[in-house]
């Protein structure tokens, strides 16, 4: 099955062969060898060279005899595949990257359901390795036969093989991100959630948060009513200023990063699944996907900040003064576990009921849209918010869990929520509110919260260890993550010698306090898989979370996995031919003859 699509950079001869120096998607080639297998437009080729996401390749004259290798020209598009390995899914049939001859379009039929191309061979005499409901290659596409003559043959495309560009970048992204779910069979709408009633659950219940004005807030008497005794609240006012808030909107977003691919999800390796902004605001807008589905897609990305095609971004907005102190930062930018992502996602898409991890605290700024929050104090017991069976996507987590919590516990239907203070079957503690465009959220650390989004949303978050946090942070740092800690403490002992000498007196004492318990899990966010590595505590994962996205670890891939291949490129990036450019073009052909016999 392809892969995807790279673009040929340049072409030159070289004696009896020729080179080919082709461009493929972001970390398309990640952990590939000199040496390795590629095939190109079906055609297995040895990788001469790299630099980075460019590869070179030389083909000799009798591939350039029997392939179309021979025509390509800088700046045509070409399909890729990499060599599949032991364990990897055979999503098709096998391919050898042998060519065997090459075909023409002869013809070109669409029907509502189907679409008829048939293939004219350069070289009859292989017709007969072609038999109906056989299968050949094409281009690299593996395909079943249709019908045969003596010297043609057809296949039919399904509305899967012949979606567009965007569609199967789109598919693809989604089949990387969650790989339980079928994309074709109807996997990512069948709870239905699209068509329920998910995003008025709580909508009666009022908010139960303060909202402060933060202008009228000094970082002590910030740190004195919310941070030291650990109290949610709604701060206004910090992003009046931000750039960010007249800039970032669709269509200047579109136009300076529409090409740039953010991170959509995970796969199950751990590796980042990515869409452009381009693909992903068509995705959003989609009825057939991010209008659709249970849990949509949702651009987490924890590196837009130093990225080079992403990274302008961050001179858009500024970490607000209450939040400002960041003793994580002297454990190194590369050393320290991620902190700041942007979040971009549609309805129904937010972060199933998770802790952030190390303890530590965050904000989140929205900018656009509205988001739906729970939250639950620490100490709260895992199973109330995670009930056995219960999925933790947010979507589904607010339908059936937290639904679950607004009703009196021996009544299976909705009743009219009392005054505010706790619901009859919510854990005691609970906070909900509903966050709008400008408010930007302080969660204390040890806090569970739930979110979801509840129309198109736009927010940066980030984590952050303070003064007043740090013995805390430093208990599940030195236990989670110890080679970090030490280089931490050292520079520590440089720049802070008072938190040094509370980190020592902290080593010195037997056990971790009392709050260790409380560490927990941090779930996965909408469409991402979840993984595991070192982290807080024994009962932390990592996983994405609207407040500490990604957890404050980023996943750690098995060694020796393989990486999904980042999506093609957009799907404007290539001209596509016209219908008399596309008859008569030619492709490669490849018969497997022990498969056809």
């Amino acid at each position: 099955i392809v892969q995807g699509q790279a673009t040929v950079r340049s072409v030159s001869d070289a004696g009896a062969f020729r080179s080919l120096e082709l461009a493929f998607p972001q970390e398309a080639l990640s952990g590939i060898s000199i040496g390795a297998s590629v095939a190109v437009n079906g055609t297995c080729l040895t990788l001469t060279r790299q630099d980075g996401d460019t590869g070179w390749f030389d083909v000799i004259s009798e591939t350039l005899a029997r392939t179309t290798l021979g025509n390509l020209a800088p700046g045509k598009p070409v399909n890729f595949e990499r060599a599949a390995r032991f364990g990897d899914e055979i999503g098709g049939h096998t391919v050898s990257g042998h060519i065997c001859t090459t075909a023409c379009i002869a013809a070109d039929a669409v029907t509502e359901l189907n679409r008829r191309l048939e293939f004219e061979l350069a070289d009859a005499s292989w017709i007969k390795y072609i038999m109906p409901k056989g299968f050949v290659s094409v281009d690299g596409c593996s395909l079943t036969v249709g019908e045969v003559t003596s010297t043609s043959f057809s296949v039919y495309l399904i509305p899967e093989t012949q979606s567009t560009d965007v569609e199967r970048t789109i598919r693809h992204a989604k089949r990387a991100a969650r790989s339980e779910l079928s994309v074709t069979g109807g996997g990512w709408s069948k709870l239905g959630l699209a068509h329920s009633n998910v995003l008025q659950v709580g909508a009666d219940f009022p908010n139960t948060i303060a909202r402060v004005d933060a202008r009228s807030l000094t970082a002590e008497e910030f740190a004195v009513r919310f941070e030291s005794p650990g109290v949610p609240v709604i701060l206004t006012g910090l992003t009046r200023d931000w750039p960010a808030s007249r800039e970032w909107t669709d269509a200047r977003l579109l136009e300076r990063y529409g090409d740039h691919r953010f991170k959509v999800g995970s796969d199950d390796d751990g590796y980042a699944v990515r869409l452009s902004l381009r693909d992903f605001l068509y995705y959003r807008a989609s009825r057939e996907h991010g209008r659709l589905d249970d849990s949509p897609l949702y651009i987490f990305d924890g590196s837009f900040a130093t990225r080079r095609g992403s990274r302008r971004l961050r001179q858009d907005y500024s970490v607000p003064a209450l939040f400002a102190e960041d003793l994580m930062q002297h454990a190194g930018e590369r050393r320290r576990p991620p902190y700041r992502w942007l979040v971009m996602g549609p309805a129904r898409s937010g972060s199933g009921v998770h802790i952030d991890p190390l303890a530590t605290s965050a904000w989140n700024a929205l900018l656009r849209g509205h988001k739906r929050w729970a939250l639950f104090p620490p100490g709260t017991h895992r199973e109330v918010l995670r009930p056995p069976g219960s999925d933790r996507e947010a979507s589904s987590w607010f339908a059936t869990v937290f639904r679950a919590m607004l009703v009196p516990q021996d009544s299976s239907r909705s009743v009219p929520l009392p005054d505010p203070g706790t619901p009859p079957g919510a854990p005691p503690g609970l906070i909900h509110c509903v966050q709008g465009p400008g408010d930007t959220i302080f969660v204390p650390a040890g806090w569970w919260h739930a979110v979801l989004n509840l129309d198109d949303t736009l927010a940066v978050t980030q984590n952050f260890c303070s003064s007043v946090g740090f013995a805390r942070v430093w208990r599940h740092t030195r236990r989670g993550r110890p080679k970090m800690s030490q280089r931490w403490l050292a520079r520590l002992r440089l720049a802070r010698p008072d938190l040094a000498a509370q980190a020592d007196d902290a080593g010195a004492q037997p056990g971790e306090g009392p709050d260790s318990a409380s560490s927990s899990s941090s779930s996965s966010s909408s469409s991402s898989g979840s993984g595991s590595s070192s982290s807080s505590s024994s009962d932390e994962e990592d996983g994405e979370a609207e407040v500490g996205g990604e957890s404050a670890m980023a996943k750690r891939p098995r060694v020796g996995a393989v990486p999904v291949v980042d999506p093609p490129p957009s799907h404007d990036a290539v001209q596509q031919p016209t219908k008399e450019e596309f008859i008569g073009s030619a492709t490669n052909v490849g018969v497997d003859v022990q498969a056809t016999m």
